[in-house]
């Protein structure tokens, strides 16, 4: 889900910068400055998937670690400004 949501993010971010040079870098800047917030949204977006799955899905909770997915969410994140250096 957070892999897909990401991946929703970047293909937006590339639309917005498309052939503009300076406005990638400001733009990778922008993408930098917020993954600590981008992070905890996708950890919120996660959480809230988890909630009704983990019951329907008999999985044990304590088998999700959230300090790994938050981790993933900002790697994800910080490869997308990479992208746009």
């Amino acid at each position: 889900m957070a892999t897909l949501w990401a991946q929703k993010y970047v293909d937006k971010l590339r639309a917005q910068a498309a052939g503009s040079g300076p406005l990638s870098l400001q733009l990778a800047d922008k993408v930098k400055g917020s993954l600590r917030f981008a992070s905890s949204q996708a950890w919120a977006k996660t959480e809230k998937l988890l909630a009704s799955e983990i019951p329907r899905q008999g999985l044990d909770p304590d088998l999700i670690d959230p300090w790994k997915i938050a981790e993933d969410s900002q790697s994800l994140f910080e490869q997308a400004a990479h992208a746009f250096r």
